[in-house]
């Protein structure tokens, strides 16, 4: 953490250097509870604010926040950038209402910076097949049955990790090549057809999993967790 979080002045003996004084008792409280390069982030954000606005600007206001925010928009800051340095100086605000130094966060005033929403980059058909080829070279054992398998339902379905884990036996119907899928978000049930192969998949680890489990366990994908005894396979273990 820079030197300058350790330093702490009184707002009555110093006029005017208030917001040096709010900024630092603020990374001294951070110190205290974060780790160095949390508050190393909050400070260089708060130099900056200060840089924008002034060094005898108190308190913050909404005109403060303007015109902090647009100098970093005239230097064409990523989404990204700019929500990080929102958010370090809602933290600020938020920690001067809650403390009783300042009476409303002026940030309450001004839309959120969101950060953008990245998508998960879909694998290429090369990788995929890739890892069946890995997969089958180890079918003939009961945890590669069941890894074939369940990706085989994965790719087939598009089903997420907790909806994998929450199929029971009785959600497949082979002879309708189709499975029942609870969903994660809107827990809804939906109803997906698969192709042949994964049912040739299904059907192989269905008849070694009958082997292997006990009859009260109804989970479609089962695990031996440190050789203790078959239950359901967890979302940890699928993801």
């Amino acid at each position: 953490m820079p030197q300058t979080a350790l330093r702490l002045v009184d707002p009555q003996d110093t006029p005017g250097h208030a917001l040096d004084y709010y900024i630092d008792l603020f990374l001294r409280a951070k110190a205290a509870t974060r780790k160095p390069a949390t508050v190393t982030w909050y400070s260089n954000v708060l130099s900056y604010y200060r840089e924008a606005v002034g060094p005898s600007q108190w308190p913050p206001s909404v005109a403060d926040c303007v015109v902090f925010f647009e100098t970093f928009n005239a230097k064409g800051l990523k989404d990204n950038s700019r929500n990080n340095y929102y958010r370090a100086l809602s933290a600020w605000l938020n920690w001067l209402k809650k403390a009783g130094y300042i009476d409303q966060n002026p940030l309450d005033f001004l839309d959120r910076i969101k950060a953008p929403k990245w998508l998960p980059r879909a694998p290429s058909e090369e990788a995929i097949q890739l890892l069946l080829d890995t997969i089958e070279v180890k079918a003939d054992s009961w945890r590669g049955s069941r890894d074939m398998a369940l990706f085989s339902i994965a790719l087939a379905t598009g089903a997420r990790p907790g909806e994998l884990a929450r199929m029971m036996v009785g959600d497949v119907d082979l002879k309708a090549q189709q499975v029942r899928v609870y969903s994660d978000k809107d827990k809804q049930e939906r109803v997906v057809i698969f192709d042949d192969d994964t049912l040739i998949s299904l059907v192989h680890w269905l008849r070694m999993r009958a082997d292997l489990a006990p009859a009260r366990l109804r989970h479609l994908w089962i695990s031996n967790y440190q050789g203790k005894g078959f239950r359901n396979f967890t979302y940890w273990g699928i993801s």
